[in-house]
């Protein structure tokens, strides 16, 4: 009887993990896709200054959640979305605002699809 409680104890542990790295994801991607989005649309529209101070935003919240979401996420989006970070880095210093505006639309559709893969569906929970 101790090991059924037991392994119905550590199945709860496993699903209240499961349901807590799903809400982490969708609150740390959800907002940093939005962010980059905007700074992408504004870099076009014409303001520049406002356009990097998104980009930058985004780029700490990126590093402040960079260590947990790659301890529950696959490393492949993770290294283009840091190889998509470096080159943000890089037209934004060139001041190349159509690049620009380019990479941000790609990192905030790698976000979107990060906070997709890790979302609560039915079948996730089987």
């Amino acid at each position: 009887m101790n090991r059924l409680h037991l392994g119905i104890g550590l199945l709860g542990v496993l699903l209240a993990a499961g349901i807590a790295t799903t809400c982490l994801f969708h609150h740390i991607f959800t907002p940093l896709a939005q962010t980059l989005e905007e700074a992408g649309s504004i870099a076009l529209a014409g303001n520049w200054e406002q356009a990097q101070d998104l980009a930058q935003q985004a780029y700490t919240t990126w590093l402040r959640f960079r260590n947990i979401t790659a301890a529950a996420a696959d490393h492949a989006p993770l290294e283009q979305i840091e190889q998509l970070f470096s080159n943000l880095q890089v037209y934004q210093t060139l001041g190349l605002r159509s690049e620009f505006a380019a990479i941000c639309a790609q990192l905030a559709q790698m976000a979107a699809a990060m906070e997709e893969a890790q979302a609560a569906h039915w079948w996730s929970l089987l």
